[in-house]
């Protein structure tokens, strides 16, 4: 007898939880699914979602595109919702419990061009759950087509059954199905030509790229970024071979080039130095002469310029004293593009990286070499950018990103490595040794005594010294000679000065025009 009590105790109990099973299952249930989607002349569209439910229940529901201006009722009521997005989609759940529940939002993100035809896509829903009977959806279009250019057809997968499709308007589409299992997936579809819509530039130019092939820009996306590593790799290799330290001392170069063409070899750049030298040079030489009065100083022109000096010397000259004949230190500040920076001098410097190539130092022009590769860095550059816009707008994948910002970052080295980059030819990288071996000599620690402060050693070999950026080391050497030294006959002062002095006023000077040089940001010394 409590055996049979006992199995009729637990066949109540089954039959109890199957009942509230179903029930709770006839809950959940959607017994009519209205939707309607109005697309705007920007691209978007307004949907409206209409989910009556076979008995009032809170909100469990999927929405599968990019969306704004979200709003949920639950029985004609503002409702609030809660919003977990998960890989793309964004999960809809409240609380509250209601028979009717209202969805409304604005998609952006659900056309695409292929050829000259637009096409709305629109996932409904996947795998809810829950059964859905009667389904009814629509699609319109914002501006009238021809009777046989809107065409579309709603896809069902897994249990959608009597799935229809029909034309209410020339601009409107109606879908319908009676029911739809709890596994079922359900997209809507529409087509007309591009020629419809409206649309603006920054919608057209999304669609434009969605409508290339992903391959090809995938490959692009990995192969860009390995061709940049390839040139950044090279021109790492190349710039610490050409920066490669020499410890070597040389007493004599083994012939003696302009000081401002030394500058060049070993720092490969027309940079405020090598403008120095060359005014120090032009004095050395007899065409100019500096004038120190008080604390200030004047450059004049000591003799016209004549054939001893190069074209490109001649042009310089020539544009720095047109009329006045004297040049200041202040003065220098506000030349800009009337002198140093005019076309006849820009061309003058450009002529300098001609002489060095034709010397054979360079196996091709370094202005030329460090425009192709700061070239090749801004190319990558606008190509990383155009890809991270591209995928942005797209839409597409995150990990699409990755390769196009490692193009943004190798193309940043690039473009900061080129201006230090030149092409030795085999000449001229042992000359650069060559010129940094004797560099090394005229920053040794050996003092200088009475015949070398007498003989003008100082300042013949100062232009090099300032062209290989040593001046105050050169200058040191003669600290400790105690008798009063040799002046310069292109170096005008009213005071007597000892070695030390004298030193000092020249790298003063030079110092003073170097300053006044950096300030100007022009073509050869930016």
């Amino acid at each position: 007898m409590r055996k049979l009590l006992l199995g009729a105790l637990i066949i109540t109990s089954s039959l109890f939880f199957s009942t509230k099973s179903l029930a709770a299952g006839a809950e959940t249930a959607i017994s009519d699914l209205s939707v309607s989607a109005q697309l705007q002349t920007d691209g978007s569209a307004d949907v409206k979602e209409t989910l009556t439910l076979a008995s009032p229940s809170t909100l469990n529901w999927t929405i599968y595109t990019n969306y704004r201006n979200l709003s949920v009722q639950a029985d004609g009521a503002t409702a609030k919702a809660t919003k977990q997005n998960t890989g793309g989609t964004t999960v809809l759940t409240s609380d509250q419990t209601a028979q009717v529940w209202v969805i409304n939002f604005q998609a952006t993100n659900i056309l695409i061009r292929h050829n000259d035809r637009d096409q709305f896509y629109f996932k409904l829903f996947e795998n809810t759950g829950r059964q859905i009977y009667n389904i009814s959806s629509s699609f319109a279009l914002p501006g009238t087509v021809g009777s046989n250019d809107l065409s579309g057809n709603a896809y069902a997968i897994d249990g959608v059954l009597d799935n229809t499709t029909s034309k209410p308007t020339n601009n409107s589409l109606l879908f319908t199905s009676s029911f739809a299992s709890n596994q079922s997936i359900y997209t809507l579809s529409a087509s007309w030509p591009n020629s419809v819509l409206n649309l603006n530039w920054l919608t057209d130019f999304r669609l434009s790229l969605l409508n290339l092939n992903l391959i090809p820009w995938m490959v692009v996306g990995l192969i860009l970024p390995l061709i940049a590593l390839f040139v950044l790799w090279d021109l790492i290799r190349k710039h610490r071979r050409n920066e490669r330290p020499v410890k070597t001392i040389l007493r004599e170069p083994s012939s003696y080039l302009p000081p401002i063409l030394v500058g060049v070899l070993v720092n490969k750049k027309v940079h405020p130095n090598e403008i120095v030298s060359l005014i120090v040079d032009l004095c050395q030489r007899g065409y100019l002469v500096i004038v120190k009065k008080n604390d200030n100083y004047t450059l004049s022109l000591r003799k016209a310029p004549d054939d001893n000096l190069q074209n490109w010397e001649k042009e310089i000259l020539l544009q720095l004293f047109p009329e006045t004949k004297k040049l200041s230190d202040k003065q220098a500040k506000t030349m800009g593009n009337d002198i140093l920076f005019s076309p006849t001098v820009r061309d003058a410097f450009d002529k300098i990286y001609s002489v060095v190539t034709q010397m054979k130092f360079f196996t091709e022009n370094p202005h030329i070499t460090r425009i192709k590769y700061k070239l090749f860095g801004l190319a990558f550059y606008f190509i990383g950018a155009i890809g991270l816009i591209w995928v942005a707008v797209a839409g597409l994948p995150a990990y699409l990103l990755f390769p196009f910002i490692a193009l943004l970052v190798v193309a940043y080295f690039i473009i900061k490595l080129s201006p230090k980059l030149v092409k030795y030819s085999l000449v001229g990288f042992a000359k650069r040794e060559e010129w940094l071996s004797f560099r090394n000599s005229l920053t040794s620690n050996e003092r200088f005594g009475v015949n070398e402060s007498q003989n003008h050693v100082f300042e013949k070999i100062l232009p090099y010294a300032i062209a290989l950026n040593c001046t105050e080391q050169w200058a040191k050497r003669f600290d400790s000679a105690s008798i009063t030294m040799a002046r310069p006959d292109w170096l005008i002062t009213y005071e007597d000065s000892s070695a030390l002095d004298l030193t000092k006023e020249l790298t003063d000077f030079t110092g003073k025009i170097s300053e006044s040089l950096t300030s100007l940001r022009g073509p050869m010394v930016s």
